[in-house]
């Protein structure tokens, strides 16, 4: 068993994660986080350790500031659990009192968690850098850590610790953030849709049927579902702030990924239905203008408009609305012939509407003719109820 002690332990009830602050030498420190460290920290999107002049210049201060004995604030991992060790966990530290320092069976959980599970450095790839820069030396010998271990059965609750220990730090962009969430949101999708596959813009692929998407389109998706807008301008700052915080609010929670989820299935299910192979002259949500306007309709009135916010309660009862009508929706149309669905979508309304319209105006056109459907219970004669607003 390795030479780690547990000094304390506490429960985060917002994330339900726990929180497990550990001693150990440096050595063991290094040996416990090599994978993760070679593999950028391992979590998706972690900020590498920085090359540029100012960052080796603080490096090695922090590194002349550790030979001479500084104490370096607590260092942050994390691991994802399955259940049945996630619920040892609990049963354990629940009831831990953080007097019994010595306590044996939390001494024992740690190190079988720490050495079975895959190891994420979630803040301290610097303070890391560093340390093994020294080590590289042989010039750090009996040099004691605090490691704050971060445990969950959630990868994403990972993801928002991350996010927020990075707030106020160098500063990562919006879209920076945005990518480290979506990389746990493309990994959901991809595990819960079958069929949907999400491509890189540089993977020299395109998008051009149903079922293929580029990343950076349900990037910017998800940014409309939880912002519920159809533009979002990152330039303005303002604008930026609000949708910093509404990413970073709901990276941690599972229930709006859910429902998420849920409405891209029956966006990719329309999808599948409503393109050139039933006989229609265009593929409809194969435009990104057209897919934002859907996310964005049904979003809007899942959760409220941007500056009202519902309780858990009405947001569950509106989702099932939506849910369910969607799918009667998309029921409807999938017993449709191929004749009855050109009759149905009546593209040539659609286009005759939105020929006179500038790209920017096209997202919340879809997004009212969507509003129409929504309003008339998914019970139309005809998508040109939709259509001509």
């Amino acid at each position: 068993m390795r030479n780690i002690r547990v000094i304390d332990a506490m429960k985060d009830e917002r994330i339900q994660c726990y929180s497990i602050m550990l001693s150990m030498d440096v050595n063991t420190y290094i040996e416990l986080i090599d994978k993760a460290y070679k593999n950028n920290g391992g979590i998706e999107g972690q900020r590498i350790p920085l090359t540029n002049k100012s960052a080796i210049r603080i490096r090695d201060n922090m590194k002349k500031d550790i030979l001479e004995g500084t104490i370096l604030p607590p260092l942050v991992i994390g691991c994802t659990l399955n259940e049945n060790d996630m619920k040892l966990t609990k049963d354990i530290f629940d009831s831990y009192n953080f007097n019994d320092i010595n306590n044996e069976s939390a001494v024992r959980i740690v190190n079988d968690i720490l050495a079975q599970n895959e190891l994420s450095i979630i803040d301290g790839m610097q303070r890391t850098t560093a340390l093994k820069e020294i080590l590289d030396n042989n010039l750090l010998e009996n040099y004691k850590l605090r490691i704050e271990l971060w445990v969950t059965n959630k990868a994403n609750n990972l993801i928002y610790r991350m996010l927020v220990l990075n707030t106020g730090q160098i500063s990562w962009g919006l879209k920076k953030q945005l990518e480290v969430v979506f990389i746990h949101i493309k990994k959901e999708l991809q595990n819960k849709i079958d069929g949907i596959e999400l491509i890189e813009s540089n993977d020299g692929t395109r998008s051009n049927r149903p079922m293929k998407y580029q990343v950076s389109h349900f990037v910017e998706l998800y940014l409309s579902f939880s912002t519920r807008k159809c533009d979002v301008n990152l330039s303005e700052k303002v604008t930026e702030g609000f949708a910093k915080q509404d990413i970073i609010e709901e990276s941690y929670n599972q229930q709006h990924l859910d429902y998420f989820i849920d409405i891209v299935d029956k966006l990719v299910k329309l999808d599948t239905l409503l393109n050139k192979e039933n006989g229609l002259d265009r593929r409809l949500f194969g435009d990104q203008n057209a897919r934002i306007g859907f996310i964005v309709s049904m979003a809007t009135y899942i959760f409220g408009r941007p500056s009202k916010k519902y309780d858990a309660e009405r947001v569950f009862e509106k989702f099932n609305y939506i849910n369910t009508n969607l799918d009667r929706f998309i029921e409807k149309i999938n017993e449709m012939s191929e004749a009855e669905i050109v009759e149905f979508c009546q593209f040539d309304w659609l286009k005759e509407c939105t020929e006179n319209l500038v790209k920017k105006e096209l997202p919340e056109y879809y997004k009212k003719a969507f509003d129409i459907l929504i309003e008339e219970d998914f019970d139309v004669e005809n998508m040109n109820e939709c259509w001509y607003h």
